[in-house]
């Protein structure tokens, strides 16, 4: 399985690289630490998932992602 997608938080950038989760769904998973404008630091997870890749007949397909780079942007917001 070839690909990433760069995933920004609060301006800070991880890698999600492309997976094959246990359910039979394609899509990129990635994780890593980054501080916010509040200075406070933050452990990220991100899971993109593609709909539909998920196989009806128990069958684990074979892998169909591609090695274009997607930029997804998260913003926090301050919650108060």
């Amino acid at each position: 399985m070839e690909g990433q997608v760069i995933v920004t938080v609060g301006g800070q950038t991880l890698v999600a690289d492309a997976r094959q989760f246990k359910t039979g769904s394609r899509g990129f998973y990635g994780s890593g630490k980054v501080t916010l404008t509040n200075g406070k630091r933050y452990q990220v997870s991100v899971n993109v998932v593609e709909i539909g890749s998920k196989p009806t007949n128990g069958a684990i397909p074979a892998p169909e992602i591609s090695g274009n780079l997607v930029d997804l942007v998260l913003e926090a917001s301050n919650g108060q």
